[in-house]
């Protein structure tokens, strides 16, 4: 997901505060880069989870 639109921070920092505030797991894609991209806003998302599961974090990314 692009999360430009919320802030430059980096991926992992938004990583680590998305799973302590909202319970919500997320990857960063800093440690995939030896000198990640300063223009990259990405964070990765595992769908191989129960339906109940995804819906739940659909919800808390709605409300963000």
């Amino acid at each position: 997901i692009d999360y430009s639109a919320l802030g430059l921070e980096s991926s992992s920092f938004l990583a680590e505060r998305w799973a302590r505030e909202k319970g919500l797991a997320t990857i960063p894609l800093e440690p995939f880069y030896a000198s990640p991209p300063d223009d990259q806003h990405l964070l990765r998302l595992c769908f191989a989870k129960t339906q109940t599961t995804l819906q739940q974090a659909v919800d808390i990314l709605c409300a963000i």
